[in-house]
């Protein structure tokens, strides 16, 4: 697809606008990649009696999931599975699992191209006009600009998602907060109490105030705060195991990590500035995993999610006025771990436009 200057190019099917994870005009078939993924299982531990309430609501949630497998245990038990955490009570989802994310998007993209589908990397939206169910879609690539012209849009532009959402309907009512995530790190061969056996190993969630602090509450208080949108509640800064390449094959590796933690920026550009240090890992992990050392702790990763202002949840939907125009706004976490069901939701969305 040539670009030429203010050139026009009719687009079949639907002309998503992206960011950083792919939600495409046509769901790739399943991947089977068994050196990508993991299933690890996970523990949520409970290290006091008012934990556990939070624990038990986890479980109500986890129920009317339908997630396989999912048991309170005891502290035996959890031991058993992790020697060196710290519980009374655990949750344990023998499911669960991680992901080598970069490959999974990589991933992607191959199957999507090799679809027929073209993507166009460094490339600003600069405008989007509807005109007669048609929308035409003006891009710039360094000097060049051109205008496409596509029946079915889809906004999936992340950080970005608000603004390409009022280019096409000014009265759109979302705004994107960006929230950075940050990570730490540390290598569980170290010393023999780091040992680490492979199971993601979270804190019950709690909840946080607006301006990011942890609230110390009882479970009945946060879900009077929850319902009038004074608190939030998080997963907490949590224990991953990562993939490495071990004889030529991704298998689980040396590095742990502990995140996320999170700070409110005002670019939502800045992946670097301000960074938390490592001593705000700790404080929250030392409590269920007691061995590690602020000495033993390091920088690792850091990125900024779009969250919604708004509301708690994603919005998913077709645009108010324009319903050939689908809307993909707020996807922050877990949204790399639900794209591919994203995905088939929108392609469900667009089968009734």
């Amino acid at each position: 697809m040539p670009l030429k200057n203010e050139g026009r190019t009719k687009c079949q099917n639907v002309f998503p606008l992206l960011s950083s994870v792919p939600v495409l005009s046509a769901v790739p078939s399943p991947i089977n990649c068994p050196k990508l993924h993991a299933k690890t299982g996970k523990l949520i531990l409970a290290c006091n009696q008012q934990e556990v309430e939070y624990l038990k609501d986890t479980m109500r949630i986890s129920a009317e999931n339908r997630v396989p497998g999912a048991r309170i245990i005891s502290q035996e038990e959890a031991k058993k599975l992790e020697p060196n955490i710290s519980c009374i009570k655990a949750a344990y989802f023998p499911s669960s699992g991680i992901v080598e994310a970069t490959q999974l998007v990589y991933q992607l993209y191959t199957r999507a191209s090799n679809n027929g589908i073209f993507f166009l990397t460094n490339t600003e939206v600069l405008d989007i006009k509807a005109k007669n169910n048609i929308f035409e879609i003006r891009t710039r690539t360094g000097s060049q600009t051109e205008i496409f012209e596509s029946e079915l849009v889809i906004n999936s532009a992340g950080l970005y998602s608000d603004k390409i959402a009022r280019l096409v309907n000014p009265d759109s009512p979302y705004d994107i907060l960006p929230i950075r995530g940050e990570s730490a790190k540390f290598y569980k061969s170290k010393r023999d109490n780091l040992r680490h056996s492979g199971l993601n190993i979270y804190p019950t969630p709690y909840p946080i105030y607006p301006n990011g602090k942890k609230a110390d509450i009882p479970f009945d208080l946060f879900q009077q705060l929850f319902e009038q949108g004074k608190v939030v509640k998080t997963v907490g800064v949590h224990l991953t195991p990562t993939f490495d390449i071990i004889n030529n094959e991704y298998q689980i590796g040396n590095l742990v990590t502990l995140g996320p933690a999170t700070q409110r920026v005002t670019d939502r550009e800045d992946n670097s500035e301000g960074l938390l240090p490592p001593e705000h890992y700790f404080q929250f992990v030392k409590p269920f995993f007691p061995n590690l050392e602020q000495k033993d702790i390091s920088l690792h990763q850091a990125g900024v999610q779009a969250k919604l202002v708004q509301q708690y949840d994603w919005v998913m939907r077709p645009d108010e006025k324009y319903p050939n125009f689908i809307q993909l706004i707020g996807i922050d976490s877990p949204g790399l771990t639900a794209c591919l069901s994203i995905a088939e939701y929108v392609e469900e969305l667009l089968k009734s436009v």
